[in-house]
């Protein structure tokens, strides 16, 4: 999220493959370790994640720093605004789910596309 100076790791060992956080802000070159700030491991391996200041229509997280992650079998959605304390929003399956594998959230964040990387049965 390049909006916090935050770069989140998804599969890390280190966060037991869930969404890791990692601070940027300091960083000015490849020998500069950024620094872990958090860690959201409450729904086990995250594929793929995409992070952003929310703007969308749901008031209550407008201006928070929301996470959408890709974990096998679901869209987990994670509020990161406190990465040392991260909160689960929603996690949500769905049928026919064979691996959640990557999404993006619109522009406007009133949708988020999503696809399956073995659902089809043709």
């Amino acid at each position: 999220n390049e909006h916090t100076n935050t770069v989140y790791v998804v599969g890390s060992k280190s966060c037991l493959g869930g969404l890791l956080a990692l601070d940027v802000s300091g960083v000015a070159s490849m020998d500069t370790v950024p620094r872990k700030i958090g860690c959201f491991r409450a729904d086990g391996y995250t594929h793929d994640a995409e992070c952003v200041i929310y703007k969308g229509n749901d008031d209550e997280f407008k201006g928070r720093n929301i996470c959408f992650g890709y974990n096998e079998d679901s869209i987990t959605v994670v509020d990161m605004t406190d990465p040392a304390s991260p909160e689960l929003i929603s996690k949500l399956g769905y049928a026919g789910s064979k691996y959640t594998h990557q999404g993006w959230i619109t522009a406007n964040h009133d949708y988020l596309l999503m696809n399956d990387e073995l659902d089809e049965t043709g």
